[in-house]
């Protein structure tokens, strides 16, 4: 799983008391994926292979929730979401950073205040790279499993 972060959940994070950090954060959200696949006797491995600082997203709060959710997550199956952080021309190429890192998932946290998340959802047994995506807001990705949550709709 490749974990993308946006500059605006990473300054929430480092403002936030139950977490130094963006990176401690999502270090606590995988022990927590952990946990819950053990408590859970699955035989399922999930590796976070890799985090990527992108910059904002431009769609937090036009319109109503879940059209910016779905705009959010469209955005990333349909690589059109724009803004990485080091990149000359300000685009990030999602598909080449699940190919870079070799991630099967790819999940988005950001600052928006819109929902806790959204994720698509696996209806075909045989897979679908359009269901490889979540997205999680940094706010309920603290304290909470709506990490996995999300993340468990892409199974």
């Amino acid at each position: 799983m490749l974990v993308l972060y946006t500059t605006r959940a990473k300054k929430w994070a480092e403002n936030d008391t139950s977490v130094f950090d963006i990176d401690e954060l999502i270090a606590l959200n995988e022990s927590k994926k952990n946990e819950i696949i053990d408590n859970s006797n699955l035989a399922l491995k999930i590796r976070f292979v890799g985090t990527v600082e992108i910059a904002n997203s431009h769609q937090e709060s036009n319109g109503p929730t879940e059209h910016v959710n779905y705009r959010i997550l469209n955005s990333l199956y349909d690589n059109t979401y724009n803004f990485y952080v080091n990149a000359p021309d300000d685009t990030v190429n999602i598909y080449d950073l699940r190919s870079r890192f070799g991630a099967d998932l790819v999940t988005l946290i950001d600052s928006t205040t819109v929902s806790g998340g959204i994720a698509n959802v696996l209806s075909n047994e045989g897979g679908s790279s359009r269901s490889a995506y979540s997205f999680n807001s940094v706010r309920n990705s603290v304290g909470s499993y709506v990490f996995m949550h999300e993340l468990g709709h892409n199974f």
